[in-house]
């Protein structure tokens, strides 16, 4: 029988001798046995593959994500390693699974951002890290589609809950107008009136208080004082009893003159 066709070679892990793991001259005693996984064929015998390496020949490989050669076996990689770019983007926005939401900015509900391949790593029990991992304190990425009236209208929009609105509590102007009135310090009033931009939205709840109107004050004259009379008015005595009295005489002092009143 002719010996068997030698396929093996230096540092290669299958096709060996049975017992030295060496090449016979015409490999007339080959026979299909292989070195472990992480180990080769190295000067008569199985040797250990070089660390943070896979066993990509033979049967018996090392290959699996998060998996590497150390010390002669196929163990874990540390975490936060990814040595063979194996894990991949995880996604957390609408194009994910299951999408996480960041949160409302300025009325709109956004998802957060994917976690590139790049910054995606193995974990510690030799698979690739989740987006329950990632996903949760991942900044803001895009935008999910719903926008709402007014802040007080959001829903959720955090952790895996979608946002929505309810955009019934909100009321829409496009221009509102608030008149204050005020006192001006001189009995009148300024009416001071303020136009809201057309952006703004108001809450249905809110209520605007009644415009309050001041009343002038009326500011009283002075009042006038009389000046005193220097006049000195005269009057003649009456006689009640009718009877003769002597002749006197009066003198009046009223305008200078003098008057004389004889009696019999």
């Amino acid at each position: 029988m002719p010996p068997a066709t030698c396929s093996g070679a230096q540092n290669a892990d299958s096709y060996l001798t049975e017992s030295s793991c060496s090449e016979i001259t015409g490999c007339s005693t080959q026979s299909n046995i292989e070195c472990p996984n992480c180990q080769k064929c190295l000067n008569g015998g199985c040797s250990n593959k070089d660390a943070h390496t896979q066993d990509t020949v033979g049967s018996n490989t090392c290959t699996d994500t998060c998996k590497e050669c150390y010390g002669g076996s196929c163990v874990n990689q540390a975490e936060d390693e990814d040595i063979f770019s194996q894990c991949g983007e995880v996604g957390c926005d609408g194009g994910a699974t299951t999408p996480y939401f960041f949160e409302f900015v300025s009325e709109s509900c956004y998802y957060r951002l994917n976690v590139t391949a790049e910054n995606a790593k193995c974990g510690s029990t030799g698979s690739c890290k989740s987006a329950g991992y990632y996903c949760p304190s991942q900044p803001i990425g895009p935008f999910s589609g719903t926008s709402c009236d007014c802040s007080a209208a959001e829903i959720d929009c955090t952790g895996i809950m979608a946002g929505s609105c309810n955009n019934s509590i909100c009321t829409t102007t496009t221009t509102t107008s608030i008149t204050t009135t005020t006192a001006d310090g001189g009995g009148g009033h300024h009416v001071v009136t303020t136009t809201v931009p057309p952006t703004t939205t108001l809450a249905a709840t809110t209520t605007l208080a009644p415009t309050t109107t001041l009343t002038p004050t009326t500011t009283l004259s002075p009042t006038t004082t009389l000046a005193p009379t220097n006049d000195t008015l005269s009057y003649d005595h009456p006689n009640p009893d009718n009877d003769a009295v002597a002749s006197d005489d009066h003198v009046s002092p009223h305008n200078g003159a003098s008057t004389r009143h004889t009696e019999e």
